[in-house]
Parts: structure tokens; C-alpha cells; sequence
């Protein structure tokens, strides 16, 4: 096939992709239910192993970092920290090892993989944040949100 198209390209003719059969594109409806079924199975397991396995170990975590002798250790024991932290690796962990994965393979998915973290980050998890806050407008404190703002930063210009 690229001897074909070469040989095109230098006779000054342009080359010409493969035909694609108009059928075998179209949308189907039986598909789109499965694909629904499907997905909302995965929602419903992922949901089971959550609440089954990731939040009793968190909560294991936190009573064990709570009862350490060491003051930076149990920092870890508080709520909020642990919440924010280990729950956030445990969701993002396959995101982080997709984008590994595309760093040694030498895929562009990694860069797509974050620009699209990035962007629903941004939008929706900000946005409902905001639109289940008690009191309007939201209040936030000064450091946290000018160090999440100098790493995103930081994260773009990388």
C-alpha cells in the first residue's frame, strides 16, 4: 500500500484512501444499549469494591495513623487529609499509570490523558463543588488556593 501511494505522490496524483463501507459505520441502537448496561455494570462495580475494600482501608489507615507516637503521622489520622490524599491516588491511580505507560511506549495519550483530567477537574468537580456549597459565593482560604494555583501552573508550562 505505501508503494502504491508513493508512486502516486510522485506522478502528481493524489492518493486516494481505501473504500469504507457506508453500512458498517451506522449507529445502532441494540449497540447503544448494550454499551449502557455495560457501563452502568461498571459503575455498580466499581461502587462494590469501593465500598467494600478502598474506604474500610482507609479507615483502617486513619485509627492506625491516629494512635502513632509521631506528630507527623498522625496528621495523617485526620479525616479531611486522608480523604483528600489516599482517595485521590486511589482515583487517580489509573490515570497515573496510563500516563506511564504512554511515556515509555512513546504514545501522545499521556498528554491527552491530563489535559482532559485537567479540564474536568476544572469544570465539573469546581463547578458542583460550588453549586452544593451552603453559603454564596463560596469563601475559600488564600494559601490553599494560590498553591493549587501555582502547581496547576507549574503542571501546564511542564
Amino acid at each position: 500500500l505505501t508503494e502504491v501511494v508513493r508512486a502516486r505522490r510522485a506522478s502528481g496524483r493524489r492518493a486516494r484512501s481505501p473504500r469504507v463501507e457506508h453500512g458498517a459505520m451506522e449507529p445502532s441502537l441494540v449497540v447503544g444499549c448494550l454499551w449502557f448496561v455495560v457501563i452502568g455494570f461498571m459503575f455498580f462495580a466499581q461502587h462494590h469494591v469501593c465500598d467494600a475494600y478502598f474506604v474500610p482501608a482507609i479507615n483502617v489507615f486513619v485509627e492506625k495513623m491516629r494512635k502513632s507516637p509521631y506528630k507527623c503521622a498522625q496528621r495523617w489520622g485526620e479525616e479531611a487529609v486522608a480523604g483528600a490524599t489516599i482517595c485521590a491516588l486511589g482515583c487517580n491511580g489509573p490515570e497515573l499509570f496510563t500516563n506511564l505507560i504512554s511515556l515509555y511506549t512513546g504514545s501522545d495519550a499521556g498528554i491527552g490523558v491530563v489535559v482532559g483530567s485537567e479540564i474536568f477537574n476544572l469544570l465539573i468537580i469546581v463547578g458542583c463543588a460550588v453549586m452544593a456549597a451552603p453559603t454564596l459565593p463560596l469563601q475559600i482560604e488564600r494559601v490553599p488556593f494560590a498553591r493549587d494555583v501555582l502547581f496547576y501552573a507549574l503542571s501546564i508550562c511542564l
